[in-house]
């Protein structure tokens, strides 16, 4: 999915649950250079995320950009049940 602005290609998703409902969370890594940028053009690329989610996946989702280098590789085993 093509987002555009300067993020990485570092994402997290957290699932929760809060008060009987799921919730999604993405969390993307702005690069270096977003760091500079102002409060408006970050929250105009996290609008834009949240979009191209809905659009593509059907899915409602809080985004949040976070710092570079903050996330970390995460390897996770499915084990059967």
């Amino acid at each position: 999915m093509k987002i555009g602005g300067d993020i990485t290609p570092n994402y997290q998703i957290i699932v929760g649950r809060e008060n009987n409902t799921d919730t999604l969370e993405v969390q993307v890594e702005m690069s270096e250079g977003m760091l500079s940028d102002d409060v408006k053009s970050v929250a105009a690329i996290e609008k834009n995320i949240v979009a191209k989610l809905r659009s593509t996946l059907g899915l409602g989702a809080k985004v949040t950009l976070v710092e570079p280098k903050t996330i970390t590789e995460v390897r996770v085993r499915q084990r059967e049940l």
